[in-house]
């Protein structure tokens, strides 16, 4: 396995360029990815920020995601 094979669903996004999150202390925050570079089944809604598992397509799957924050005290970048 993992030659040759169809690797979808895919989907690739990110939030929308020159948009902003306001991000609280001390609480849990969805992050706005309401911009998709791809998406093959059209299983992740940017209205809602989530993947869904399309019917028929059960299996094993890899996320990874990068995320940016900018203080507005502090004019340094720091990724997670």
């Amino acid at each position: 396995t993992g030659c040759g094979e169809v690797n979808t669903p895919a989907f690739s996004v990110q939030q929308g360029n020159n948009q902003s999150q306001s991000v609280s202390d001390a609480t849990n925050t969805k992050v706005e990815l309401d911009d998709e570079y791809f998406d093959t089944d059209s299983a992740f809604d940017t209205s809602t920020y989530r993947f869904t598992v399309p019917s028929g397509k059960a299996g094993k799957y890899f996320f990874t995601w990068s995320i940016f924050f900018v203080s507005r005290y502090c004019f340094k970048f720091t990724k997670c």
